[in-house]
Parts: C-alpha cells; structure tokens; sequence
C-alpha cells in the first residue's frame, strides 16, 4: 500500500468529504478501511528524514 498525491479523480476510486477535506480511495485501500480497524496516517520528521507513516494496528512478524 502506498500513499500518493493524485489530483484526478477515477470511477474506481471513492471520495470522501471529512473536515473540509475532500479524499479520493482507492478500492484497493478500501478493504482496509471495511475491515473495522482504524488507519492512522501522520506525518513524522526525524534526525534521519520525514515522511508519511501508516499505521494499522497490525504488526509484522518480520
């Protein structure tokens, strides 16, 4: 899953209005979203860089 700025709108994505913010999904990110567990998606800066971070809530055994 990544995250991306995209301006265009297709027929398979979905727009949700939330706080005055209009948000494309993808259906792909969709299935995510109906599983019932919530996506917390924040912007971290650090010593070794910024960037966006998704979380889950699910951990990897990796």
């Amino acid at each position: 899953m990544s995250l991306a700025l995209d301006e265009s709108e297709n027929a398979i994505d979905e727009k949700v209005h939330n706080n005055g913010v209009d948000v494309l999904i993808d259906k792909e990110v969709q299935l995510y979203l109906t599983e019932g567990r919530p996506i917390i998606i924040d912007y971290h800066t650090s010593k070794y860089g910024s960037g966006f971070i998704i979380d889950t809530g699910v951990s990897c055994g990796c």
